[in-house]
């Protein structure tokens, strides 16, 4: 991350794919999945504008922090970084994928 000096943000894969159960049944049929309603919870923010670069460490560092619960999972398969607007703001939010 040495060359990006914005906010950072931490989000799971089950906070942030959301089905949305509220909509048509119909939505929920393999012809009709691009019609499904999804929703995230917002993420939390590891790192502030403006601090000096983050590093592996340091990020692995700040997301123990958050105690994050997976619900029995402790296998990270993947790690997708994202360019996104949060907040009416250009941040780069850091999802993590475990095993089911």
């Amino acid at each position: 991350f040495k060359e990006y000096s914005g906010d950072i943000y931490w989000n799971e894969c089950g906070r942030d794919f959301i089905i949305d159960p509220n909509q048509p049944k119909e939505n929920f049929k393999p012809e009709n999945m691009a019609k499904l309603v999804y929703r995230s919870l917002k993420p939390f923010k590891i790192h502030e504008e403006g601090d000096k670069p983050l590093t592996v460490k340091g990020m692995c560092e700040k997301v123990a922090e958050l105690k994050f619960q997976t619900g029995g999972c402790n296998v990270l398969e993947n790690v997708e970084i994202q360019l996104r607007e949060i907040d009416s703001k250009e941040v780069m939010p850091l999802i993590f994928y475990t095993e089911f």
